[in-house]
């Protein structure tokens, strides 16, 4: 990607999400906070569905619980 934001991360990961690459999502996903680049409600959408995929239950529920402490329930019930 010659230009990336969380847009364009989050559309591959979600793609990979969607299409049984989970590992390549979390992957993705590592290398998108590496850059700096912060997740939104899609990013945290995809990324825990990746989780629960590859049977991370607790990396996903660390994810929701981020989400959770940082954006409030309201955002937390609309992702589950």
């Amino acid at each position: 990607m010659t230009q990336r934001n969380v847009v364009s991360w989050t559309a591959m990961i979600a793609g990979c999400s969607q299409n049984g690459q989970e590992n390549d999502a979390i992957e993705l996903y590592m290398q998108m906070l590496q850059s700096g680049v912060m997740p939104d409600q899609f990013t945290f959408g995809s990324i825990i569905k990746a989780c629960f995929g590859v049977g991370s239950v607790g990396l996903g529920r660390q994810h929701a619980n981020v989400i959770k402490s940082e954006h409030g329930s309201y955002l937390m019930h609309r992702l589950l």
